[in-house]
């Protein structure tokens, strides 16, 4: 897990959509919003020099050989989006707990797909944790 996020965190850091094939399930829905983000970023002339995430906990919820789902948190250091010279936005570090759906795929695990876990037992997930544009 930990290297799988070390990964996601190179690819904002050097703002390259095709790191993410170090990460992501080709056409997965993973994918294809990381690549959405990223290329956004882009063209907004955003920058991310700093991302990194740690991952402090990590559950089993379901295994198959092809397949894994895992209950993670994830804590995400405080982040900075520049643009340029210029500060645009700082967030807070947080502590997230998310369900990934990892894929075996060339002899590895890679994101298929993730969601946000509440604290609220049976509430719906609201997204990934990630370094958004503008965020």
């Amino acid at each position: 897990m930990q290297g799988l996020l070390d990964r996601r965190a190179a690819a904002w850091e050097r703002g390259d959509p095709e790191r993410l094939g170090e990460v992501t399930v080709p056409g997965s829905g993973a994918e294809a919003q990381e690549r959405s983000l990223l290329r956004a970023a882009a063209v907004q002339g955003l920058r991310y020099p700093a991302v990194d995430f740690e991952v402090s906990g990590v559950a089993v919820a379901g295994r198959t050989a092809e397949r894994l789902v895992v209950d993670a948190t994830v804590l995400r250091a405080p982040l900075e989006v520049w643009r340029g010279e210029e500060l645009v936005h700082a967030a807070p570090g947080t502590e997230e707990r998310v369900r990934l759906e990892l894929a075996a795929h060339e002899g590895g695990w890679r994101v298929r797909s993730w969601e946000l876990l509440s604290p609220e037992v049976g509430a719906p997930p609201t997204g990934p944790p990630a370094p958004r544009p503008g965020a």
